[in-house]
């Protein structure tokens, strides 16, 4: 997903990505951890914290997504840029610490 930002993006433009986005956080809240032991030996702490933090940063993320109704349209495509961002930073976190995302 991109924004262009020479223009403002249609209505079905910000429904089709806010769709994508939200299908997105689906697999990611029913997706399995697969640690590495030295991360299970250690209870799981990083990936807890790392979950953690997520779950409050994409909160945040699509409260302003629902909950604002004075945002343009291209403040909304911001915003479900900065959704889809913060995934890939996510999984890439918990790759550094030893753990997989994989679906149920």
């Amino acid at each position: 997903m991109f924004l262009n930002i020479g223009c403002q993006p249609s209505d079905e433009d910000v429904a089709r990505a806010a769709e994508e986005s939200i299908s997105n956080l689906g697999r990611v809240a029913v997706s399995n951890l697969k640690c590495s032991v030295e991360e299970a030996l250690q209870g799981g702490s990083q990936a807890t914290q790392t979950m953690e933090d997520f779950s409050t940063r994409m909160e945040k993320l699509t409260d302003s997504l629902e909950n604002d109704t004075t945002a343009s349209n291209r403040e909304k495509m911001r915003v479900i840029n900065e959704i889809n961002d913060l995934q890939g930073d996510w999984e890439e976190r918990l790759e550094e610490i030893g753990c997989e995302v994989s679906d149920l």
